[in-house]
């Protein structure tokens, strides 16, 4: 429930489809809007010389793009392979959980 709450709250932070979250993390990624991200992939590609209605700065934009979708979702799947064990040791009342 609270989660839910929260993520409600967050998601009016993004207005006019920015999306939630850091530029090009997943978060960002699942909620902006494609004219955001666009926008945001065409200033990276302008700072390197490409020009606006040209084919290479398309094809900049679909690299950056790609490449930042890519890496946004191996993080999330990177995220989830970290194992956690945890021992619980001695007796009633006295139990230590060490987590590693």
């Amino acid at each position: 429930m609270f989660s839910l709450i929260g993520l409600l709250i967050l998601s009016g932070c993004g207005g006019e489809g920015g999306g939630i979250g850091f530029q090009e993390s997943p978060a960002w990624h699942s909620t902006a809007s494609n004219v955001v991200k666009r926008q945001h992939f065409a200033e990276e590609c302008q700072q390197f010389g490409f020009k606006e209605g040209t084919n290479t700065m398309n094809s900049c934009i679909m690299k950056l793009w790609t490449n930042s979708k890519n890496r946004a979702k191996d993080s999330m799947s990177s995220s989830f392979d970290n194992n956690i064990v945890c021992n619980t040791t001695g007796p009633a009342g006295f139990r230590t959980t060490t987590c590693y």
